[in-house]
């Protein structure tokens, strides 16, 4: 669960100068929404406990949460995870710039 509240005025100029899917790196990382993040007013007790309860109530949705950390995990390789997201990051920054 990635939970994020900043204060409105951080909030709305953040929005203005970064434009980006997701936040939590295992979701950056995928491309995808691997872990459920809730930012800002998506922040809601109900809708936080709605996805904790899945996560502890469904083991599908917990196995399948974990089989994706894996397949992230295996992405990384056995070392220097820093420097491959690293270059991901510039690979990423120089195909959008082109």
């Amino acid at each position: 669960m990635l939970i994020y509240k900043v204060a409105w005025p951080t909030y709305l100029a953040a929005r203005l100068v970064v434009s980006v899917k997701y936040l939590g790196m295992p979701n950056v990382l995928a491309d995808r929404e691997v872990v459920p993040e809730f930012i800002q007013h998506r922040a809601r007790p109900d809708a936080i406990v709605k996805a904790m309860r899945q996560l502890i109530e469904e083991a599908n949705a917990r196995d399948r949460m974990i089989s994706e950390f894996d397949r992230i995990v295996g992405k990384l390789g056995e070392g220097g995870a820093s420097d491959q997201a690293a270059r991901a990051i510039i690979e990423e920054i120089g195909a959008k710039s082109i």
